[in-house]
């Protein structure tokens, strides 16, 4: 049986990836959820604090991905295949609105635990490319820095009007993009 706090944290991610954080409020989740404002309130400060738990999961689902994929003894280009159907099923529902909200957070503590959780994140990843290279299944003639910087200048791609045209499915656009970095990258 779900108990209350899940059914509110399902509510809240399902609707925020779907509308966005400023199109979501507190009164949305509890309707969606089937729990009163009062009993919202026992669980979470606000709707900020739930969506920190929310962001954090996300970040740490991905970091687990990343290290149980690139642990597997398969061909590097296996793993990556892995890691793109990966991105497919944890991205499920993201709605543009979602990552523009999150990418020009204009709540200041929201914006500072995004940032530090994308520092975290970022090494990590940067660290496993690293590894990966040394391993000989990234080109030697590829900069991990650059490559890394890309990577972090993916979500800005996704704000082109060209590409989303081309795209309209967030979750399309995301895939491609990750596949044409990561294939890039991919010795021969």
């Amino acid at each position: 049986m779900e108990n209350t706090k899940d059914k509110i944290y399902q509510a809240a991610k399902e609707l925020i990836w779907k509308n966005g954080i400023s199109k979501t409020n507190v009164a949305d989740i509890c309707e969606e959820a089937g729990v009163s404002n009062m009993t919202f309130y026992r669980k979470y400060e606000n709707k900020y604090e739930l969506l920190k738990q929310i962001i954090e999961e996300n970040y740490n689902g991905f970091n687990r991905k990343y290290e149980e994929i690139f642990q597997k003894n398969l061909p590097f280009n296996e793993k990556i295949m892995e890691l793109i159907f990966a991105h497919s099923e944890l991205l499920k529902g993201i709605s543009k609105k979602y990552i523009d909200d999150i990418a020009h957070q204009d709540n200041v503590e929201l914006k500072e635990f995004i940032q530090k959780k994308h520092m975290i994140y970022n090494e990590s990843v940067l660290q496993l490319l690293k590894r990966e290279q040394s391993k000989g299944n990234i080109r030697a003639d590829v900069d991990i820095e650059f490559l890394n910087f890309f990577r972090n200048n993916i979500i800005e791609m996704l704000f082109n009007p060209k590409l989303q045209k081309i795209y309209p499915d967030t979750e399309e656009l995301i895939i491609q993009l990750i596949k044409m970095f990561y294939f890039g990258a991919v010795k021969r």
